[in-house]
């Protein structure tokens, strides 16, 4: 049986108006859904030398997109799976994708259970050190995330034991977009006695004041508009 986790990255389609709307309102759809792709392209760069290593199963979910645009993704590469995110709030949407990769089989009637890290794609300092730490937690505790400065999480990662029996609460009861979501997440995780990891904390890229970091340092040469 393979043992490498699954990582799952959830990403917006970076289509004009399709993305980054608040940064989007300083410097236009364009330049936004630009940003969207450079930093979806970075994930998935990364992830992707994960997998070719033998060390994770890759699950693109793009929101924003048709079924029919994602089966054209699916088609032009071989080296991710790609869904779409389908409807609902983040917590919904989550949820849903790791049902998706539950039913994937390996033999008749027998459902893998294997360790599932679902991240974003707005990181621009993401390095396969904090998905291979997260892949190595899982060995040990039953959850991982990855806290954001905004208050919410980059990455969330369940143990096989924890993505197989899939409780509601780390997707229901959450204020999602908020900055108490990291918060509340790993309070629920304390309530139930379950055990966690703590990845360092990351910037999402989403805001026009996010991006002043990474131009005073030289870190968006890839990003430039």
């Amino acid at each position: 049986m393979n043992s490498s986790p699954i990582i799952i990255l959830m990403a917006r389609w970076h289509g004009a108006s399709r993305c980054k709307k608040r940064l989007s309102e300083t410097i236009g759809i364009e330049n936004a859904a630009r940003i969207q792709n450079k930093l979806t392209k970075h994930t998935l760069e990364i992830a992707t030398s994960i997998q070719l290593k033998g060390l994770a199963e890759i699950h693109l979910a793009l929101s924003g997109s048709s079924t029919n645009e994602c089966r054209r993704i699916q088609l032009n590469q071989k080296f991710f799976k790609v869904h779409t995110q389908g409807k609902g709030n983040l917590g919904v949407r989550l949820k849903k994708q790791i049902l998706k990769v539950k039913k994937t089989r390996i033999y008749p009637h027998r459902v893998r259970r294997r360790n599932t890290i679902i991240i974003g794609t707005d990181l621009p300092t993401l390095c396969e050190k904090d998905l291979l730490e997260a892949s190595l937690a899982l060995e040990n505790k039953d959850l991982v995330l990855g806290p954001s400065t905004d208050g919410g999480y980059w990455l969330i990662g369940f143990s096989r034991k924890l993505a197989s029996d899939l409780p509601s609460w780390p997707f229901c009861g959450i204020k999602w977009g908020t900055k108490s979501v990291f918060r509340t997440t790993l309070n629920k995780a304390k309530e139930k006695n379950v055990s966690f990891h703590l990845l360092r904390e990351q910037n999402d890229l989403d805001k026009i004041e996010d991006l002043s970091p990474w131009l005073r340092h030289n870190q968006t040469q890839n990003l430039a508009l």
